[in-house]
């Protein structure tokens, strides 16, 4: 039978929502997240296009999950999701990036799987120099740079590394 409980929504749906119960902007420093609390960090570019970070649980509403772990969603305000190509002029406004670099979502491949999230023992950094790259959509350097991302829990901690801004 199916599961009538829906998972939580996305970070950038819940903030475009006034859902945020915590929003901290990315500065060098560890940050900490909790999950199923709307508590996001965000990294812009502008005002529409900007990384937007959470940490996802296994438990409680999203109890059906294949992956916990930090998700790190790249928006574009002015994008279309009927544009999964990924490049410069078509892409989503809202991405998942997934943390093995796949793409698995946008080529339909399957609905997400346990690789897809940011954690310690899988992939725990995110920044100019890993795969997949913190890059906006133009391809630049985002200035966005992750390390240490902690094992997978209801709290998740990780560094950010000093940042240049990329345009």
């Amino acid at each position: 039978h199916l599961d009538a409980t829906p998972d939580e929504r996305a970070a950038y749906l819940k903030h475009a929502a006034g859902w945020t119960s915590s929003a901290t902007t990315l500065a060098p420093g560890s940050v900490t997240l909790h999950a199923g609390r709307n508590d996001f960090a965000f990294h812009r570019k502008s005002d529409t296009e900007y990384f937007v970070i959470e940490n996802r649980a296994a438990s409680g509403r999203d109890a059906a999950l294949d992956a916990d772990g930090v998700a790190v969603w790249h928006v574009d305000e002015q994008g279309s999701n009927n544009h999964e190509q990924g490049t410069v002029n078509l892409h989503y406004e809202c991405a998942l990036i997934q943390a093995d670099g796949l793409r698995e979502l946008e080529n339909r491949i399957n609905d997400g799987d346990h690789r897809d999230l940011f954690r310690a023992g899988h992939n725990d950094s995110f920044g100019h120099m890993t795969r997949p790259e913190s890059v906006w959509w133009n391809r630049s350097v985002s200035g966005l740079d992750i390390l240490n991302i902690s094992a997978a829990g209801p709290q998740m901690q990780f560094d950010v590394v000093e940042m240049e801004c990329g345009a």
